[in-house]
């Protein structure tokens, strides 16, 4: 409860610059179901990035992952690693 609050406290607003300036090196996966970041979160993202790697899940993955697709989701991260590292 209490980093929930004080995320909401102190995460405002996206840091687009940041963003821009790290695109490529950044990975963002939005869930489809996930009722704490809305699917317009993804829309609006994708939209103001359109060259980012920007993912809506279509797996089905809860926000709370690690409870059930803890697994399947840290396969899914290192198949990011090694496409990143492979480039090197």
């Amino acid at each position: 409860m209490y980093m929930g609050s004080q995320e909401m406290v102190q995460v405002l607003k996206r840091d687009n610059r940041t963003i821009a300036q790290n695109l490529d090196k950044l990975i963002f996966y939005y869930g489809a179901t996930d009722h704490w970041c809305p699917v317009q979160y993804y829309s609006d993202i994708k939209k103001d990035f359109p060259s980012g790697n920007i993912q809506l899940c279509g797996r089905g993955f809860r926000h709370a992952f690690v409870l059930d697709a803890g697994r399947e989701v840290a396969t899914m991260v290192a198949e990011w690693l090694r496409g990143d590292l492979s480039g090197l």
